[in-house]
Parts: structure tokens; sequence; C-alpha cells
């Protein structure tokens, strides 16, 4: 039997991610069986076990695969020449724009990270690595003066990480919730932090009434 092409492998990889996304999302995780994967992806158990030995190694893979597309959209932000409208657009297309599957599948995932060790080690392991990306970022906009010099970029991260659950919560919770009512208030709130350079004491409160405030109209 002639051996498959890294390509090809890819892809048959990449569709079994699609699968176990969608079942995860549907079922949630514990009801989810590889069977259902094996038919959600049209594959033989066999076929699958091939990529996945278990359901923790799928989402090893979901995760994984975030990640490297998520950061790939958060560098290319070092280079905008606007700092501000590439962050926008990465709320957008990170948060606002991902699909509804999608957005139930992170509720899915951070509810699971509480109960299986190995399901939080993996999203805390992605987590820290789009943290340092983004701290990253906010440092080389303060070196280049588009941030004020007096911003903590580690504490204005929280703030950002915790504006980004806060709208996938509302999303799953509120499949009606008009996020794009509520993007210029956030991002004129963000703007004001990065540029002013204000303490960031209890900032984290104060975004997140704000947006609740916002959430609720």
């Amino acid at each position: 039997m002639p051996r498959l092409s890294h390509d090809t492998q890819e892809r048959r990889r990449a569709h079994i991610l699609d699968s176990a996304e969608v079942c995860f999302a549907r079922t949630g995780f514990h009801r989810t069986t590889m069977v259902d994967i094996c038919r959600e992806a049209k594959i033989s158990a066999g076929a699958l076990y091939v990529y996945f030995d278990s359901k923790e190694a799928l989402i090893d893979g979901i995760v994984g695969r975030d990640r490297e597309e998520i950061a790939g959209q958060l560098a290319a932000m070092g280079s905008a020449p606007d700092f501000f409208a590439a962050l926008e657009g990465s709320l957008r297309s990170c948060v606002l724009e991902r699909p509804a599957h999608k957005v139930a599948l992170f509720i899915e995932m951070a509810a699971e990270a509480h109960r299986n060790p190995h399901v939080a080690r993996s999203i805390g392991s992605c987590e820290s690595v789009l943290r340092a990306i983004l701290v990253g970022l906010v440092e080389r906009a303060r070196a280049s003066g588009q941030v004020s010099a007096m911003v903590d970029a580690d504490k204005l991260v929280t703030v950002m990480l915790l504006i980004g659950d806060a709208l996938f919560m509302r999303r799953a919770m509120n499949p009606g919730f008009d996020a794009e009512a509520v993007v210029p208030e956030l991002m004129r709130m963000i703007r004001s932090l990065m540029i002013d350079g204000p303490a960031l004491a209890g900032a984290e409160t104060h975004l997140l009434d704000t947006y609740s405030m916002g959430a609720a109209q």
C-alpha cells in the first residue's frame, strides 16, 4: 500500500479535528465517543486511531491548531502601521467572527479543564504562548510611542484576555448578542488605558462592569 503524502496526511488530520470539534460542541466532551467522531468524519476507527489515540489527544490537536492560527494573526500585528486598528482586527477575527460551534467548544473545553488536568494543561500552555505574544506586542508598541510608557504590559494583557473570555461567554449564552454594538466602546476604553497610561489597578473590574452594561442592552 503506497505511503500517504505529507499533505494528504495533514488534510486527513485536519478533517478529523474538524469533525471532533463539531461533536464536542454538539454533545460535550464526555458524551462524545470516538465512534461518534468516526461517524461524523465518515472514517473507520482504524483510520482515526492512526492520528489520535484518545479524546484528550484530539483536544491537544484542536488547541494546538487554534494556537498556531491565533499566534499567526497576532504576530502580524507587529508589522501593522496602526497598532489599535490591528488590535481591533484581531479581536474581531479571534473572537467575534469565530463560528458558533467554536464558541460552544470554547465553553465546553473551559468547563472540562476544571475536571481534567490534561485538558487544563493543554489550554494553559496555549494561553501562555498567546499571552507572551501579546505582551511582546504591547511592549513593542510602548517602545515605538504608540502606547504610554506608564502601561504595565502584563496587566493590560490580562484585561484583554478577560475581555475575550467574556465575549465568548456572552456569545455562548445569548446567540442574539450583538457584539458589534460593544466593540467601539471596548476599543475606546482599551485605547484610553494604553495611551493615557492610568494605573491599571482595578481596571479589570471597570472594564468588565462596563462591558456587562453594554452586553445587557
